[in-house]
């Protein structure tokens, strides 16, 4: 199970597929700047491991992926065989930079296993720690990711967008017009595409303004999701 103290925002989420017969869990955590998805995973040795939709999450959002996957790789512990689930955690690691396992290589097994793998996306990483607890709490040894998001920097600054609401679309014509009177049309396609895509563009600079985005959100951004926004949409 996952468990979230009651102070802090968090949504339940739908978890990506991860093989059939693999249990998965998934909670948002909303934070100040920025949510993290929090994935519970446990992969019985039977089962085909799917982890590819899974660790690629990282490219799109903040994620923790942690439990135990029953994968062996000299990678991840060089006292066991290589097995297939192993090898396919590997090659992500090799192909999705944005994801990154934060073990420390001790096992985490009674039997000297490392089992339980911890996955968090790559920009965590210099504000992650993780350990292994003292105390068995099963044949496994229990594990502890701290991370210190505040010390995480803020997202980047969204870019400015046009603001058509405030255009003076007649200015507008006026620029296309103007530039249009004095040009020569280009012979070569990709010519004339570039030069009308740079006149649309300076005549917007000249007559649609800009808005000052901020990082700042509504007290209560965490329920502004994508569906909800949706659903006022339609109202």
């Amino acid at each position: 199970m996952i468990l979230v103290r009651a102070t802090i925002p968090s949504s339940e989420v739908e978890p990506v597929h991860c093989g059939d017969g693999v249990e998965a869990q998934a909670v948002r955590i909303h934070l100040a700047n920025d949510s993290l998805v929090v994935y519970n995973i446990y992969k019985p040795p039977t089962k085909r491991l799917e982890v590819g939709e899974l660790l690629t999450q990282a490219t799109q959002e903040l994620v923790l992926i942690a439990r135990d996957f029953n994968a062996h790789h000299p990678t991840i512990n060089s006292t066991t065989r290589m097995n297939l689930h192993g090898r396919q955690l590997v090659e992500l690691l090799t192909d999705v930079p944005e994801i990154t396992l934060i073990n420390t290589w001790e096992p985490t097994h009674i039997l000297g296993g490392t089992l339980d793998l911890t996955f968090i996306s790559t920009e965590l990483v210099p504000v992650a720690q993780w350990e292994i607890d003292d105390e068995l709490t099963s044949d496994h040894f229990a594990t502890t990711t701290t991370l210190r998001m505040e010390l995480l920097p803020p997202p980047p600054r969204p870019p400015p967008r046009w603001n058509a609401q405030k255009a003076s679309w007649k200015l507008y014509q006026d620029e296309l017009q103007k530039w249009f009177s004095n040009y020569e049309p280009a012979e070569d396609i990709d010519q004339l595409n570039q030069d009308l895509t740079g006149a649309i563009q300076h005549a917007a600079e000249k007559a649609i303004p800009k808005t000052n985005p901020t990082n700042r959100h509504h007290k209560d951004y965490w329920f502004y999701n994508d569906e909800v926004r949706e659903q006022n949409q339609n109202i």
